[in-house]
């Protein structure tokens, strides 16, 4: 499944999180949307940073998409 992701703001003051993907099955979107208080966006987007970091220089080279994959937590 392809996957978008919007990012923004709300007029209240909160971080939203938009993903958007294409699925097989009736040919309808998939949404989800993630809204996060300002002080833990910022805290997740760090610690996402950090992740991309580590499996880049773990695997030499970003992941390709359909690519089977393991999940580290760390």
């Amino acid at each position: 499944m392809a996957l978008n992701c919007i990012t923004g703001h709300t007029d209240d003051g909160l971080v939203f999180l938009q993903f958007t993907g294409a699925q097989q099955i009736n040919g309808k979107p998939v949404q989800s949307t993630i809204t996060l208080e300002p002080d833990m966006a910022a805290d997740i987007g760090k610690k996402i940073i950090e992740a991309a970091n580590r499996a880049i220089i773990a695997c030499k080279r970003p992941l390709i998409v359909g690519q089977d994959q393991a999940f580290k937590k760390g």
